[in-house]
């Protein structure tokens, strides 16, 4: 597993961990790099979950116009 967390998963919401600082600030904590948002979920996870959607589209659509252009 890539992400420390899924941010989509409810049981997984902890609201102690709310608005962490980044990990390169005195206030930031080691599993959370980029820190938490307002209700606890870790924001680089958060990102990785996003990115799988995004490449998902990107590779099928340059797929898409290759064999479209191809034929």
């Amino acid at each position: 597993q890539l992400s420390v967390q899924n941010p989509f998963d409810p049981a997984q919401l902890q609201l102690m961990n709310s608005r962490i600082s980044p990990l390169w600030t005195a206030e930031g904590q080691s599993p959370f790099l980029l820190g938490t948002d307002e209700q606890g979920r870790d924001v680089l996870s958060a990102i990785l979950y996003g990115l799988r959607v995004s490449l998902v589209v990107g590779v099928l659509g340059t797929l898409f116009a290759g064999i479209l252009g191809v034929t």
